[in-house]
């Protein structure tokens, strides 16, 4: 991460600024190519979850938890079926 300081701007960070992210290292790479290579990402014992659920059981962020839910949800790997609290409430889809 490449930051720099403007005093002007960015008052809740005291004026450092983010510019600039770069990929520092690959560590794995994974082909997915059928529903099963998506499921893998989600524990058999979560049917019905939130996100921090997901993040907890597989020792992830949860900002990155919700990537992968994004990313689940527009495959269809899993639905949207309500809200507990403010968090979306997610269950593994049938197909």
């Amino acid at each position: 991460e490449v930051r720099r300081h403007d005093a002007k701007k960015r008052w809740r960070r005291r004026g450092w600024a983010t510019v600039e992210r770069r990929l520092l290292e690959v560590v794995d790479t994974r082909l997915f190519e059928k529903p099963a290579d998506w499921r893998a990402f989600i524990p058999e014992e979560l049917e019905i979850f939130i996100t921090r659920d997901l993040a907890e059981a597989i020792d992830i962020k949860i900002s990155l938890a919700q990537k992968l839910a994004y990313c689940l949800r527009a495959a269809g790997m899993i639905k949207l079926i309500g809200k507990r609290g403010r968090a979306n409430l997610y269950k593994l889809s049938d197909a």
